[in-house]
């Protein structure tokens, strides 16, 4: 029973962080437009991106148009964008994200094998 146990949290830890990375995203650009339930902007390459705004999103305030913001978000069944925080920035020159998703992977490997370990060790006792 108790080896179950064991297998069935590192499961979930395993799977519940695989599935808060896989849906959140963040994108930076220029307000183009802003009302109270949708936000527009317009990224470096010049595409617009459009966001739904509801009341559990987290804004800095009135959102003019041409400042800069950069918004985090999550897509929807319907592959709509629902912004879940804006945050403003200074000017269009903000850090580029070179974050890459490998450390997560490592952690996620780390965690597989001391899962494997430890069954190993239960089996064994």
């Amino acid at each position: 029973m108790r080896k179950l146990l064991v297998i069935a949290a590192a499961l979930v830890l395993v799977g519940a962080g695989s599935l808060a990375w896989a849906q959140s995203s963040t994108l930076s650009g220029k307000v183009i437009s802003s009302t109270t339930g949708s936000l527009v902007i317009e990224d470096q390459n010049g595409e617009r991106h459009t966001f739904v705004i509801t009341d559990q999103t987290m804004l800095p305030g009135p959102l003019q148009s041409g400042s800069y913001v950069s918004v985090e978000y999550n897509t929807a069944a319907d592959q709509s964008r629902q912004a879940t925080r804006v945050s403003a920035s200074e000017s269009e020159s903000e850090l580029p994200e070179t974050a890459s998703p490998l450390s997560l992977l490592a952690l996620i490997g780390m965690a597989s094998l001391g899962g494997g370990a430890a069954l190993r060790y239960l089996r064994r006792s």
